[in-house]
């Protein structure tokens, strides 16, 4: 069963941090093989830092399917209260659900949920049929179970 049309992960890798680990964590949240769907793209920041912006985009079912059993299985017992909770703030109209991850904890192999802007960024488009918020929110309460 389709639970996610896709998912795409983001993190951001600033100069002065090691965009080799950084890449290495962001690829190791997927229990396959995800070179080949990664994407850099250099950027300015506000300082005019340079920034290399990293992200996954997969949408193959079996690979999004694994994908979000192993982020659910990773992460603690309360950070998916804190999701349950927050179920509906972290929907979108488009019923696209997110979640961050701390980027530190992550360059450490740990699943820890974080509300800063330093962190992998996770996109969900849930798969919903009929779409609807209802049937968004029903799959978000079985991948927190």
């Amino acid at each position: 069963m389709r639970i996610a049309h896709n998912v795409v992960v983001t993190v951001f890798s600033k100069k002065e941090e090691n965009e080799e680990e950084i890449t290495r964590a962001l690829l190791n949240l997927f229990p396959f093989s995800a070179q080949n769907y990664l994407e850099k793209q250099k950027t300015t920041g506000v300082n005019e830092e340079q920034i290399m912006i990293l992200t996954v985009k997969i949408n193959k079912e079996s690979h999004t399917n694994n994908f979000l059993k192993l982020l659910f299985q990773s992460l603690g017992k309360e950070d998916k209260e804190i999701l349950f909770e927050q179920k509906e703030s972290r929907l979108d109209d488009e019923l696209a659900f997110f979640i961050r991850l701390s980027k530190l904890k992550m360059l450490q192999s740990k699943y820890e949920l974080t509300e800063t802007g330093n962190c992998y960024h996770i996109k969900i488009q849930l798969a919903t049929y009929p779409k609807s918020r209802q049937t968004a929110l029903k799959i978000i309460d079985k991948l927190l179970a």
